[in-house]
């Protein structure tokens, strides 16, 4: 048997949001609404991360024959793409003029404190469910990138919750956490792992 049908094999045998949601059910834009700029941080990066998991779910549903080719020739360019927007937008967004045009004298600024506070808690709650349905007897390298991809989604939610928990008295910056860079920087490593993999 070939890695390729290997992958696809343990892929298609698993029960898990990868192989039954579109975008491994993972809302587009984390359902974040726009009515600070620091919000809208929030809904880029989760965005990226949407599309993250749309592209490893299209490039095993074109089955064994073209997984490599779907993977090495289109897929894998979007995931790189979208793996540097939320690079970016993380080092972007931890500017301290996003944080302060939200709590400083916004007209939006209680609208986009409740939106965060709803819209945080609802991913949250998703990405760690669909985290643990994930099929650990996938190929290793394909469950490493989804479940970092969840992870981070999840981290980002976290922090955007702690940021706005002390409003209006304070407020942190979700972008400066230090735990959701080192998620970022551990999908990264994932995805280099998958890499190797399929170029076997």
């Amino acid at each position: 048997m070939n890695r390729s049908q290997e992958i696809l094999d343990l892929f298609e045998a698993a029960s898990c949001p990868l192989s039954s949601m579109a975008y491994g059910g993972l809302p587009s834009g984390g359902g974040y609404s726009d009515y600070t700029e620091y919000e809208v941080g929030a809904r880029i990066m989760a965005e990226a991360l949407h599309c993250v998991l749309g592209s490893l779910e299209r490039a095993m549903s074109t089955g064994s024959k073209d997984f490599l080719a779907a993977f090495e020739y289109g897929e894998r360019q979007h995931i790189e793409e979208e793996i540097e927007i939320i690079e970016n937008t993380l080092s972007n967004y931890s500017h301290p003029k996003y944080i302060e045009r939200l709590f400083q004298g916004n007209p939006h600024e209680k609208e986009s404190v409740e939106s965060i506070k709803n819209t945080s808690y609802k991913l949250g709650k998703i990405t760690k469910d669909l985290s643990k349905k994930l099929d650990k007897d996938m190929d290793k390298a394909v469950y490493g990138l989804a479940y970092e991809t969840y992870r981070t989604a999840y981290e980002l939610a976290r922090q955007m919750l702690e940021s706005i928990k002390d409003w209006p008295d304070s407020t942190t910056n979700a972008f400066k956490s230090t735990l959701l860079k080192v998620r970022v920087k551990t999908m990264r490593y994932r995805f280099n792992d998958l890499i190797k993999v399929v170029q076997k």
